[in-house]
């Protein structure tokens, strides 16, 4: 585990670009090129096995995460999501707002997150 350098940018978004929607690699590369945001990656070999970004919109936001479907359950999100906190701590911020958080049990076993506003999303057809 370490945090992604610019070195990781074309390898890293090739290999989210095969399990992740494309706005999830948009804002990975965003916060990886960020001066204020960061990306912390879990490797295994030569393979991407997880990654957390934050700062991408708002230096106070986490996310995107996600860790290698077959590699689930080892704790390597939670170890990733703990390092992007810590070096948002260490940059002055007090708390961290995860966007978009799902699945909602993962962020509160992890790091005790709780929900603080939550968005609807209606579509009515027109005819």
């Amino acid at each position: 585990m370490r945090r992604a350098g610019p070195a990781d940018d074309g390898p890293l978004q090739d290999a989210l670009r095969g399990s992740w929607p494309e706005t999830w690699v948009t804002e990975t590369a965003a916060a990886l090129r960020s001066d204020q945001g960061g990306v912390h990656i879990a490797v295994q070999g030569r393979q991407y096995a997880g990654f957390c970004a934050y700062g991408v919109s708002r230096h106070h936001e986490i996310g995107p995460i996600g860790t290698d479907p077959r590699l689930r359950r080892l704790g390597i999100g939670a170890v990733l999501l703990r390092r992007c906190l810590a070096e948002q701590r260490d940059r002055g911020l007090a708390s961290a707002d995860i966007g978009w958080a799902g699945p909602l049990s993962f962020f509160s076993r992890t790091v005790h997150a709780s929900i603080s506003r939550a968005f609807w999303c209606y579509d009515k057809e027109i005819s």
